[in-house]
């Protein structure tokens, strides 16, 4: 990578028959330009199944989704199906969403519950832990009997449960999760952690016309944005909502009141100094029992838990490396779930307190859709935002433009000890997207073991 100065030459890597660069490691450049090819090449995102979720930690499900043996769930790892089945001994497994036989996917339920997953093609019939329990007529059809080692499903290698957050990963290698986060893991836990453990209270889906990292990147390092995107969601607020910012100023993160973590696992956040939600400007979409109920019972859990130092930092937004984003500031967690390179279905899914009173429960969930749901104010914007960007690039010379992500070069440790790691002296920064791209182009540059 070159390290150049804003405004002078752009250096666009050697392109190779089919137009890929022939060292996607140069896509980003070292003071942050980006080849939008990235987002609509289909070479480039086959690459990035095989090379970045083939050997990612992916987030599958939570714990109280599964609250008892035979309780199941469906998602995907990058473009794979999974099945994640609680299984008789407590334990998670995740497997291939497929029938050995023919390929058929073994349910299309979203969640459940079953003893076993039975193939509607020819009936092949698999256990809570993906393996092969039977074959029908098999007698009568197969000489010899089938190899149910063999022909079970095939199972995620590694899964692991971080604070009830179930991740899987390809990666037989791969580090823990929570090794996986480094440095951002400090910033998290005290998020990700709550009073009897976390719940998800719903889950929602939906279909956005845009790449995956078009969110994942925002997420993890986008404060610049709210005060412009957001401006009539903020100016409805300031009118209609008791509580609500006064001004701009006040709704947007403060540029120079926190910072933001680079990386160098690819994960990003913006953090600043804890402030009380009855006061804080972003969270006016919560109802005041809501508010009570994070400023008195959850604070004191996490100052109790985790200490004042690390209770009294809050994180707005962040993405977890390549494809989980989390909004703390309404509590939910989402996947970009990438569904072809101009394509994606986001699902969120919100979360509270175990222990918190159900009246507080509904009305997070309702505060948490309301402003980043389906049909949330806020997140119509992003989406429209990210929809246009999109459709821009399906223009033969718009893609040939690179993009600048140079906002801010000067990272430092703090000296104050307030926030651990490599960060950005400001929340208003373009490190962690940068940290982001490298992240991706290191990987997507480098072969995995069987492609070699």
């Amino acid at each position: 990578m070159q390290n150049d100065c804003p405004g002078s030459a752009a250096r666009v890597p050697p392109a190779r028959p089919g137009g890929l660069p022939l060292d996607l490691s140069d896509l980003l450049e070292e003071r942050g330009r980006v080849d939008p090819r990235i987002y609509v090449d289909p070479e480039v995102y086959e690459l990035e199944q095989e090379r970045v979720f083939g050997r990612s930690w992916l987030f599958l499900a939570h714990e109280s989704q599964l609250k008892r043996p035979g309780d199941f769930v469906t998602t995907y790892m990058g473009e794979d199906p999974i099945i994640v089945s609680r299984q008789d001994d407590g334990s998670v497994a995740a497997f291939l969403n497929q029938c050995r036989h023919r390929g058929m996917r073994l349910t299309q339920a979203d969640a459940g519950h079953a003893k076993v997953f039975t193939c509607t093609f020819h009936g092949w019939t698999y256990d809570r832990g993906g393996r092969l329990s039977s074959v029908r007529d098999e007698r009568e059809i197969y000489r010899c009997p089938v190899d149910r080692d063999r022909w079970s499903a095939v199972r995620v290698p590694r899964v692991e449960s971080f604070l009830g957050f179930i991740f899987g990963s390809w990666d037989e290698h791969a580090p823990s999760f929570r090794d996986s986060l480094g440095d951002a893991a400090w910033y998290l836990e005290p998020h990700l952690d709550g009073l009897g453990g976390t719940e998800v209270l719903g889950v929602t889906k939906w279909t956005v016309h845009c790449n995956w990292k078009l969110g994942a990147e925002q997420f993890g390092s986008d404060g610049y944005h709210f005060g412009m995107t957001h401006l009539s969601a903020l100016k409805a607020l300031m009118t209609q909502v008791p509580g609500a910012p006064r001004s701009f100023q006040e709704a947007s993160p403060p540029p120079d009141g926190g910072r933001q973590l680079k990386n160098a696992q690819g994960h990003g956040l913006m953090a600043v100094p804890f402030i009380p939600n009855t006061l804080r400007g972003t969270r006016p979409v919560f109802a005041p029992k809501v508010n009570a109920w994070l400023d008195g019972p959850r604070h004191d859990f996490l100052v109790r838990k985790y200490g004042e130092t690390r209770a009294s930092v809050f994180v707005p937004a962040c993405n977890m490396f390549p494809n989980v984003g989390f909004l703390p500031v309404v509590n939910a967690l989402r996947v970009w779930q990438p569904k072809g390179p101009e394509q994606m279905e986001i699902w969120s899914y919100v979360i509270a307190d175990a222990d918190a009173p159900e009246d507080v429960k509904q009305a997070i969930r309702l505060g948490s859709q309301r402003s980043f749901g389906a049909a949330g104010i806020f997140e119509q914007d992003d989406t429209h935002v990210w929809t246009e960007i999109q459709r821009v690039l399906r223009g033969r010379r718009a893609r040939r433009e690179l993009f600048n992500l140079e906002m801010d070069s000067g990272t430092c440790e703090d000296v104050e000890a307030r926030f651990p790691g490599t960060t950005a002296n400001r929340t208003f920064s373009e490190v962690a997207a940068r940290a982001f791209y490298r992240r991706w182009a290191s990987l997507v540059s480098t072969e995995v073991p069987h492609e070699r």
